[in-house]
């Protein structure tokens, strides 16, 4: 999770730390209901080894998040619940979770971006391949020789390569060109490769 300040919390950093791994804020969520739960039923339903479920809960307990009931079966099965302070944890994590939700939306569209450019670049190099490796390497020496890009620049702005596409292959362009759509359509299709393709069409 990404980390905050909460100044007004009324929890350690160290606890704030602690609060920010996934695995922690499962426990609390099962641990908030008022049921109490059984550590193997608590197990089981995350997934988890009971290693990392010892150690959550040695730490809850050190922290005070926690509070360990008795059982009067045999053997003893004790249960346990969150404390009163446990449970005022719970509306930080979600904080928490929320800041980190909105976080990853922000970086995704530079990922997304990147993705698309890799799958023009491939798009490209898939359609001149399918006319042999020697066409692909004249078209990238004519980039180079001619408008000192690559297909990495073209990506951003097309009109050298569709320049080069003409002069070259002049009626098989419309064949290249509709390879290109294909493997885009197929793969990445939104405004980056939409905007390549308008560029590029006849």
């Amino acid at each position: 999770m990404t980390k905050l300040n909460f100044d007004n919390s009324g929890l350690s950093p160290e606890i704030i730390s602690f609060l920010e791994k996934e695995i922690v804020a499962s426990v609390f969520k099962e641990l908030g209901n008022p049921k109490q739960i059984h550590f193997g039923e608590l197990k089981q339903r995350l997934g988890t080894t009971s290693k990392i479920l010892i150690e959550i809960f040695r730490r809850m307990h050190i922290f005070g998040l926690i509070i360990r009931h008795r059982s009067d079966s045999f053997p003893p099965l004790p249960t346990f619940t969150l404390s009163n302070r446990g449970h005022n944890c719970l509306d930080l994590i979600e904080k928490l979770e929320s800041s980190s939700i909105e976080s990853t939306k922000r970086e995704n569209p530079q990922d997304e971006k990147r993705l698309t450019k890799t799958a023009i670049i491939l798009a490209i190099e898939k359609s001149l391949l399918d006319m042999g490796a020697l066409e692909l390497e004249r078209v990238k020496d004519q980039l180079l020789s001619k408008f000192n890009c690559t297909f990495e620049d073209c990506v951003g702005n097309p009109t050298p390569l569709k320049k080069v596409l003409f002069e070259l292959f002049g009626n098989c362009y419309k064949e290249i060109y509709h390879s290109m759509n294909y493997s885009l359509t197929e793969t990445s299709m939104n405004e980056d490769a939409e905007r390549f393709l308008q560029i590029m069409k006849i």
